[in-house]
């Protein structure tokens, strides 16, 4: 059988990324998730791994289905929740930047490759200073 050897606190760093992976699958509710249910048991096995290794103010253990949870993961200002709000923030700001873009080119006819990358990188940098200014 495969073993990973791991100090303490290389655990609480999994653990922790662990509740990313897990944010990333199921940040978007879809009807068919089978496909998440080999992953999500794997989550379980370090939850697990992490709440017997005394890792409570982690990970909680909900006795009558026998799940392991990370809500101090998820609070803004644990290491993963960071993380997490950092990419949900980057996120937005490239889509909203991507939508006004295609927004403002929509129906222009350029030349070359080269005109086009041009007026669109100059739309990027209008439209990043813009946001930066807001937040």
């Amino acid at each position: 059988m495969p073993s990973i050897e791991i100090s303490t606190e290389e655990l609480k760093k999994l653990t922790e990324m662990a509740a990313m992976a897990e944010w990333v699958m199921t940040a978007r509710e879809k009807e068919d998730q089978a496909n998440r249910k080999p992953y999500l048991s794997v989550l379980q096995k370090v939850y697990r791994k992490a709440f017997e290794y005394g890792f409570t103010d982690l990970v909680e253990h909900i006795e009558d289905i026998d799940e392991f949870i990370t809500p101090e993961c998820w609070k803004k200002d644990s290491p993963s929740g960071v993380f997490i709000r950092e990419f949900e923030d980057d996120l937005f700001h490239q889509m909203f930047i991507s939508k006004m873009v295609e927004r403002d080119l929509k129906g222009q006819k350029f030349n070359n490759f080269t005109e086009e990358f041009e007026v669109r990188s100059k739309l990027i940098e209008k439209y990043e200073k813009e946001l930066k200014s807001l937040f």
